[in-house]
């Protein structure tokens, strides 16, 4: 008999834990207080760059993430977030150099260019800053640039990891300059005066002109002048990395964007000055003298012409600042784990709390991961599967999805712990995909996007999730074994069935999902098979999940089989997705990456280690008991 106090006990436990991660996400909902600078507002500002309008705020986080691997800047007094970062690079560049954000860990590297070896992280001044050695003056920007022309000359597979390294340092560096002079030259003093002075001078400078051209007397003295301003602003937009000028004409479209060095430039011929880049540099010159109140009234006046000048790219800009904001994949992955101990916990002690408290963190957090994809979506006008990002996303999604209806049959809790693992896993192999850059950019154009890719794609990806699914239940199908000591058990027959459904549905959405890819590649390129890698990934789930059905339907498998043929399923089932990208040949490497393939070597190692787990031998218990 439970007691009164035994129910709110009881209750007190399965509320408390989803109760806390919600009460942590709702909090993260809530926009800052800004007391001094509203660098927040600056953030929301949009701009263009890889094709598509986006707010500050993404540059300047994809851009410290290909810099250093992290969103924020380590200071002495805590940590400085992105905007404040490019904030502070665009204003007081003298400042910025200081601080610590190229990543770099090749000691071959670190050595030559006389850095500390034991250090991770360096400022651009550290970098940049002679070193005598030897007796000579070594140029840290020569023997960078020099080392880095020869690797680029080397095809990108042949490459070694000096040369990759040393190839990757001169493309931040690159970067690094390119963020520096994006918004008003790195070397200017005051950015608001001197556009003063070129407004003043652009009359009298392009009267000179003219007169020149046409060979009448001219001030030479005001076109010299004008002459040097325009000098110093092409060069500017040669090294600016965004644009942030929009069109004037509110139906132009977004390739329209222009660079700051080319709206000063153009300035000569329109008679004035931009008063969009008048008001950056406004903003950043209050910034630089501390005059938080002008630099907030500047932000507010930019904010405002923006919006009136792009509206719906500005409503855009908005949204993906506040996705930017909440984070919802890392909360989601946040609550995966969380969940997974709960699930862990919930198989051995406080069984019935824990499991529904482990069952209420994981629909949140598929709540959430779901409102994340949804909001990528309506970012991009795309379908939600665009790139090995937005995939690896969305096979945490599925995986989940299958997951939590198994669940509601089986009542386990290892289906929601299998969920959890795979979905935390998943989440955490987009995180590392990220720090490549931007995760929302344009589609190759081998990828324009029609009907038969996105429903091929969303198809063909639900399989992955499903054989994803399958072999983390086989995983547990063969540790169970091992722990249970009784293949005949109703729990490992139990679980069986489930593997065997959860192959049915991989080989369905595979199968189907391959052959409307099929149909998708010969509207685009004209046939409809051409053994590409990719495909014979796919082809490769398809013939193996076939193997394992039609093994078990004619005797040849039982339990213990198909299990371990599930797990090795991921194996081919992550060498599709994902190992195939990393070939750099065929018409599906769009998304090489040699960054991710230690993880995928360590997952197949991984699988292969419990494959083998099979072999094991094992003894039922009332053999074992008798013969003890």
């Amino acid at each position: 008999m439970i007691t009164p106090s035994g129910k709110y006990l009881r209750f007190a436990g399965i509320a408390v834990f989803p109760v806390i991660f919600g009460l942590a996400f709702l909090l993260s909902l809530i926009a800052p207080h800004h007391e001094s600078y509203r660098t927040d507002d600056f953030g929301k500002l949009p701009v263009l760059l890889n094709g598509r309008t986006q707010p500050l705020d993404s540059v300047a986080r994809n851009s410290l993430i290909i810099l250093s691997g992290k969103s924020r800047v380590a200071t002495s007094n805590g940590k400085m977030s992105a905007i404040d970062w490019l904030i502070e690079l665009s204003a007081q560049p003298e400042l910025a150099r200081k601080r610590k954000i190229f990543l770099l860990h090749n000691r071959e590297i670190k050595g030559e260019l006389g850095l500390d070896i034991e250090a991770k992280l360096f400022s651009y001044e550290t970098l940049t800053q002679k070193s005598s050695r030897d007796g000579s003056d070594n140029n840290p920007i020569d023997i960078i640039n020099s080392r880095a022309q020869a690797a680029n000359d080397i095809e990108a597979k042949s490459r070694n990891a000096y040369q990759r390294d040393i190839l990757r340092l001169f493309q931040q560096m690159l970067l690094y300059r390119g963020l520096s002079n994006s918004i008003r030259p790195e070397n200017s003093i005051d950015f608001a005066v001197e556009l003063e002075a070129y407004q003043a001078l652009i009359p009298a400078g392009a009267e000179a002109f003219r007169l020149q051209q046409t060979n009448q007397p001219y001030d030479r003295d005001a076109l010299d002048r004008l002459s040097r301003f325009a000098e110093r602003y092409d060069r500017l937009k040669t090294i600016s990395y965004f644009y942030v000028i929009p069109p004037e004409t509110p139906s132009a479209g977004p390739e329209e964007w222009i660079k700051m060095g080319d709206a000063l430039v153009l300035s000569i011929s329109r008679g004035r000055v931009p008063h969009l880049a008048q008001l950056y540099a406004e903003a950043l010159s209050s910034f630089r003298k501390s005059q938080v109140d002008v630099f907030n009234s500047k932000t507010e006046a930019l904010l405002a012409a923006l919006e009136s000048a792009r509206p719906e790219e500005f409503k855009r800009s908005l949204f993906e600042h506040s996705f930017n904001q909440i984070a919802p994949f890392r909360w989601a992955q946040i609550g995966y784990i969380m969940a997974l101990l709960m699930s862990l916990g919930g198989l051995v002690l406080w069984r019935r709390p824990l499991r529904l408290s482990a069952i209420i963190v994981v629909y949140i957090c598929f709540t959430i991961h779901s409102l994340g994809i949804v909001a990528r979506m309506i970012i991009d006008g795309r379908p939600p599967v665009t790139n090995l990002y937005s995939s690896a996303v969305f096979i945490g999604w599925g995986t989940v999805l299958f997951a939590i209806i198994l669940e509601h049959y089986s009542k386990r809790l290892m289906a929601m712990a299998c969920a959890c693992l795979v979905g935390f896993a998943t989440l955490l192999v987009a995180h590392y995909l990220s720090l490549e850059g931007d995760t929302l950019e344009m589609m190759q154009a081998v990828l324009d996007s029609n009907f038969w890719l996105a429903t091929h794609v969303l198809i063909i990806t639900l399989g992955y999730s499903a054989m994803f699914v399958a072999g983390s239940l086989g995983i547990v199908w063969l540790v169970a074994r091992l722990v249970l000591r009784d293949e005949k058990s109703q729990i490992l027959k139990q679980f069986a069935a489930m593997i065997y459904g959860v192959v049915c549905f991989s080989l369905l959405f595979s199968f189907t999902g391959t052959v409307l890819g099929g149909i998708w590649a010969d509207q685009s390129w004209g046939r409809f098979w051409g053994w590409d890698p990719k495909e014979n990934g796919a082809l490769l789930i398809v013939i193996w999940t076939a193997i394992i059905l039609h093994g078990r339907l004619v005797g040849w498998f039982r339990a213990r089989s198909i299990a371990a043929l599930s797990v090795l399923g991921s194996i081919i089932t992550a060498w599709s997705w994902f190992g195939t990208n990393m070939l750099g040949i065929g018409l599906h490497s769009y998304g090489f990456t040699d960054a991710a393939s230690i993880t995928l070597y360590s997952f197949v190692i991984s699988q292969l280690f419990i494959f083998l787990l099979a072999f094991i031998p094992v003894k039922p218990k009332e053999t074992a008991n008798r013969e003890s």
